[in-house]
């Protein structure tokens, strides 16, 4: 699964509407997380061996957050999120491709003390399942309030 952080974030960003990802208006890494922002569209991205995290941020738009998973997850299956102050969240898998399957959150649904938590805290752990065996993936926020912060930024947000 693993991949170059800006080949993912360029991929992510073409799969939404840019017409030539590999001409980002800026991109940079913040500790384990990477942005790529072009015009008024950003994406942060984190990603392990077996699972990847995209937070996509847009002008005008709430944040969304898609949680990339092995291609052998199956649509409808859950994702579980759990941070480190046992604050969780439960997914559903809704689209899978060739490369990976997706679980979508958007921010508008998450409280304010959950996007505060992620702020703050040093990661999370992603369940999902794959062909019945339970797949645990710890995932690092080391950076993440910083690449938040500087797309923020980029989209006059």
């Amino acid at each position: 699964m693993r991949r170059s952080s800006l080949g993912m974030v360029l991929v992510a960003l073409a799969a939404i509407g840019w017409t030539d990802a590999a001409k980002a208006d800026a991109a940079r890494g913040f500790g384990d997380w990477f942005v790529a922002c072009e015009g008024k569209l950003c994406a942060a991205t984190h990603e392990t061996d077996l699972v990847e995290i995209e937070v996509l941020f847009e002008a005008g738009k709430d944040p969304r957050i898609l949680f990339h998973v092995a291609r052998e997850a199956r649509r409808g299956d859950p994702i579980a999120v759990r941070l480190a102050d046992g604050e969780h969240a439960h997914l559903k898998i809704n689209d899978c491709s060739d490369r990976h399957c997706t679980g979508e959150a958007a921010y508008n649904k998450l409280s304010p003390e959950t996007i505060e938590e992620i702020r703050r805290s040093k990661g999370a752990l992603i369940a999902y399942l794959v062909q019945g065996v339970i797949v645990i993936a710890p995932i690092s926020f080391d950076g993440y309030a910083e690449a938040s912060a500087f797309a923020h930024e980029q989209i006059g947000q």
